[in-house]
């Protein structure tokens, strides 16, 4: 169902659009699997990006490495773009990669964003006119020139009372190159301040709901996981559009306590400053009693809008126990992550079943293309082929 609300379209999907043929399906086996101990592998330390051009290649950010490196469809070296470094064209800490116009790739270092075109050539740098350390790119628009959205970081409220629960500010500023621009401000996450060391520390709440934001065209796509919607914004910052859809909330239960509780013992012998900060479960003041309905979104080639559903093996903390951590040790490995699929005019298509150990990085025309990361901890880009009936 579709109807217009003082002037923004609401699109609200009851039952998906696809029939059981008509389901997309991710095939077995890789296509690509790049990556691993083999001579002839490439390296990755600490994937920040990976993105699907429309022409099919691969741009893979490696953080610890500050590399960015450009693949073909089938896993063949192109060429890697940059260098290390504080010059022009050159990175010294990688945060993301975009892209935009004619393939164009934008990497963002922090405080600048770096250009190339499609054959990984070197065109310009843009220096963020930044009014404080916390903002930094969140994404460029389709034109590659007129806009980028600009963000602070999650402001979390380091001095509040001790022992209060309250929610965390994110500031999106849908603004052009030189950062002028509307502001979005909006709850992030709710926190729980408590002591530690004698300092006063902001605590994620388990199953808290969170915002997730992605940039597509002109377009900023914005939810809070705890409702089942996506609200659109114009550059200006207007609301143009509302996507719904039915879901059944799930109740936060007794066993979903218990895989904290797992989790967290299994963790803290790996990183002990945990125990401070990831407190046990029976000593939060309060928990949701329903989980998030989402816990990401992204939009691939087309413009489809895809939201993966709360996945249950992560027990409130999706920053913690989402991908490659001890759950995978656990052998957990054989379950799947549901992705549901919009198309451009927010109605919903259906859903995507992908392997819950795929993190899922870009979506091209034809390929759902992510991480995963190995026994031996070694992490791996792989690209299935996307079976679309």
């Amino acid at each position: 169902m579709t109807r217009d609300s003082a002037g923004v379209m609401v699109v609200q999907s009851r039952l998906p659009l696809w029939t059981d043929e008509q389901q997309w399906v991710l095939d077995t086996e890789p296509v690509v699997d790049l990556g691993g101990p083999a001579d002839d592998q490439p390296v990755f330390l600490g994937l920040r990006a990976v993105r699907v051009l429309s022409n099919g290649n691969l741009v893979v950010a490696s953080g610890r490495l500050n590399a960015v490196t450009m693949f073909d469809s089938t896993g063949a070296l192109i060429v890697e773009l940059g260098g290390r470094g504080e010059g022009p064209g050159e990175f010294s800490r990688i945060r993301d990669v975009y892209h935009c116009a004619n393939d164009t790739v934008v990497v963002d270092d922090f405080t600048r964003l770096s250009f190339f075109d499609a054959e990984g050539g070197f065109a310009r740098t843009i220096r963020l006119n930044r009014s404080a350390e916390l903002y930094q790119a969140e994404g460029v628009y389709s034109t590659c020139a007129e806009a980028v959205v600009q963000a602070s970081a999650y402001l979390l409220p380091t001095y509040g009372e001790v022992g209060t629960v309250e929610s965390s500010l994110t500031t999106i500023n849908l603004a052009d190159l030189d950062g002028r621009g509307a502001p979005l401000v909006f709850p992030s996450f709710r926190v729980w301040h408590r002591v530690v060391g004698g300092v006063g520390v902001p605590v994620r709440l388990p199953w808290a709901a969170r915002a997730h934001w992605v940039i597509s065209g002109d377009r900023m796509y914005l939810g809070l996981s705890d409702r089942p919607e996506i609200r659109v914004h114009s550059p200006s910052g207007d609301l143009v559009q509302i996507i719904r859809w039915d879901q059944t909330p799930r109740t936060v239960s007794r066993d979903d306590r218990s895989l904290y509780g797992r989790l967290r013992e299994q963790w803290i012998p790996e990183i002990p400053p945990l125990r401070d900060v990831l407190p046990r479960i029976q000593d939060y003041p309060e928990l949701p009693r329903s989980k998030p309905y989402f816990s990401t979104i992204l939009l691939d080639e087309l413009g489809n809008l895809w939201v993966r559903e709360y996945p249950k093996w992560v027990a409130g903390r999706p920053d913690l126990f989402d991908f490659g951590g001890p759950v995978w040790k656990g052998g957990a490995r054989d379950v799947v992550d549901r992705w549901r699929v919009f198309n451009l005019d927010g109605q919903l298509l259906g859903s995507v079943l992908i392997p819950a150990d795929l993190a899922v990085m870009s979506v091209g025309s034809g390929h759902v293309v992510g991480v995963k990361t190995d026994q031996f901890d070694v992490e791996h880009v792989v690209s299935y082929r996307l079976i679309r009936p």
